[in-house]
């Protein structure tokens, strides 16, 4: 999550698209990721604007490595790609964060 680093315990590595993130496994459960899930659903795809604050949120200083991953050979991100990045990344948290323990 931007501007923290994690402690070691909370982080999972997932990799997307041959690219591979460090992301906070509380991520998901963060009233602040929730809260931005939340806009993305309610106005649906076409909020990108929800949808790019709550990838910053989850990456962190990692959104550069990301933007340069889906660039085209012009240095272009698009839209179409940088949703479905983003939904594969939360999928895999998502994934790996279900199969671990969680502490109660």
């Amino acid at each position: 999550m931007a501007g923290k680093a994690p402690a070691s315990e909370n982080v999972l590595k997932v990799s997307v698209g041959g690219v591979e993130y460090e992301v906070d496994k509380r991520a998901l459960e963060d009233i602040r990721f929730v809260r931005l899930a939340s806009e993305v659903q309610k106005e649906g795809e076409g909020s990108l604007t929800a949808l790019v604050e709550l990838f910053d949120f989850l990456l962190g200083d990692q959104v550069g490595k990301a933007e340069k991953a889906l660039a085209d050979s012009d240095g272009y991100v698009s839209t179409e790609a940088f949703s479905k990045l983003c939904a594969e990344i939360i999928s895999e948290v998502g994934a790996k964060n279900s199969s671990g323990s969680h502490g109660a």
